[in-house]
């Protein structure tokens, strides 16, 4: 064998291990991308089965025994624990505004999963998943909507907050999902550390099993240790003061600069991810949250009960 061949035998054989790892990677990268879209792909047949047509009208019959119950402002202050007592308003910002609320089948939402409280959409982006409480927060990181063990996991609720569709909610609602590497479930949150994200995706809508939905608007992107639980997962708040203490402090750390304005008495949205700063990074994307009519039946009917009273 002459030299240069040697030479070549050599190369080759020192080379081999590292093609070797890349072939590997890349298989593991096309067997997640296979998981990933197969998950995607449930979450897609499930949209189909309970989102309804948003072109059909909506009669009287479409009003809930819970929506016939509600005013526009209540009289009884909503109890607290933490922040001053406060009236629930219900705004038709978005309703005015134009926007096309989706139907959510809630029924058949809970037929699949009864923990099931909320559905998030966030127009433009790939975040558009129901929403589930459990009873801790291990289960739903590895198992989906209907139980099976998954890698992408189900956004879920802090088991210590109360869920969303519930009228005494927390002064902070935790909501976890996992950074997928194809962009899925909550990874694109992260994307709001960049102003021109945020600006180009200023709200999001989460909806609820009552027949209503909130409006969550930007208000800080922040990046915490995930050890940091005490310091930063704070779901109440002991008076106004500490909480507002708190709102300073996450638009201090904020990445992006936003015009959403927080008093005393208004409720967040934290949504949660990883992040990859360091090695247990985690990105935080805060938002107000404001409760929306969703058709204009429920304005009527809440002014009807109010003048009637």
């Amino acid at each position: 064998m002459d030299a240069r061949r040697k030479r070549h035998l050599k190369r080759s054989l020192k080379l081999a291990p590292y093609l070797l790892v890349l072939l590997m990677s890349g298989g593991y990268a096309l067997v997640e991308h296979n998981i990933d879209s197969k998950e995607q792909a449930k979450i897609e047949e499930i949209k189909d089965d309970i989102i309804e047509d948003n072109n059909e009208s909506i009669s009287e019959n479409n009003i809930t025994a819970k929506e016939e119950n509600q005013v526009i402002v209540k009289e009884e202050p909503v109890e607290q624990e933490s922040v001053e007592e406060v009236k629930v308003t219900y705004s038709s910002e978005l309703l005015d505004s134009g926007y096309e609320f989706e139907t959510i089948d809630f029924d058949t939402l809970k037929q699949i999963n009864d923990s099931a409280s909320a559905w998030i959409k966030i127009d433009g982006t790939n975040i558009d998943y129901p929403i589930v409480t459990g009873s801790d927060n291990e289960y739903y990181l590895h198992h989906d909507i209907e139980g099976n063990k998954s890698r992408s996991g189900t956004l879920f609720t802090d088991f210590r907050n109360n869920p969303l569709d519930d009228e005494k909610l927390n002064d902070i609602t935790f909501i976890y999902g996992h950074h997928m590497k194809g962009g899925k479930m909550l990874a694109q949150i992260c994307n709001y550390k960049d102003e021109n994200f945020y600006k180009e995706h200023d709200f999001g809508v989460v909806y609820t099993p009552d027949g209503y939905a909130y409006k969550i608007t930007p208000l800080s992107c922040i990046v915490v240790d995930g050890n940091d639980e005490a310091e930063t997962f704070v779901t109440n708040f002991e008076n106004q003061t500490t909480y507002m203490n708190y709102i300073k402090k996450i638009n201090e750390q904020s990445k992006i600069e936003t015009n959403t304005c927080v008093k005393p008495g208004d409720k967040l949205l934290a949504l949660v991810t990883c992040s990859y700063e360091t090695t247990n990074s985690r990105c935080i994307v805060y938002f107000k949250m404001e409760k929306q009519y969703t058709n204009i039946n429920q304005i009527e009917n809440n002014v009807n009960k109010t003048l009637n009273r």
